[in-house]
């Protein structure tokens, strides 16, 4: 059956994040009836479940997932956060984090999230590149 890997991330993006990509983070988080017609050139686009990536969720951690993904006009960017869980057979997680870490608003080293394998003791954590 496979077992289920946690996602979080908390984080703003930055505020001249292209239009496509915030689609897609819509489609992502579960607010769209089908996928974007062009996709990013990147490994995450290629695996057959990168659409349900931050929606996803099961009994194992908590029965639904989370999303927020919001218009700050003070920062006037987009801030996501997400807490879902999925079977990450494609490491989906972690090119979801590598996808994305070009739009986060963050310094080099800042925390962005975590993922964590439903047996393991501690989280792998993520950090803006």
């Amino acid at each position: 059956m496979g077992m289920y890997t946690e996602i979080v991330i908390a984080a703003p993006l930055r505020s001249d994040t292209p239009g496509d990509v915030i689609e897609i983070i819509r489609y992502m988080i579960g607010e769209g009836e089908s996928a974007p017609e062009k996709t990013p050139n990147h490994d995450l686009f290629k695996c057959d479940r990168w659409g349900s990536v931050l929606n996803c969720s099961s009994y194992y951690f908590i029965p639904f997932s989370t999303q927020e993904f919001r218009y700050d006009a003070i920062r006037k960017a987009y801030c996501l956060v997400v807490r879902a869980d999925l079977k990450n057979y494609g490491d989906e997680i972690e090119k979801f984090f590598d996808w994305i870490d070009q739009y986060l608003e963050k310094w080099p080293g800042e925390f962005v999230g975590y993922s964590r394998y439903e047996e393991d003791i501690e989280p792998v954590l993520y950090f803006k590149k």
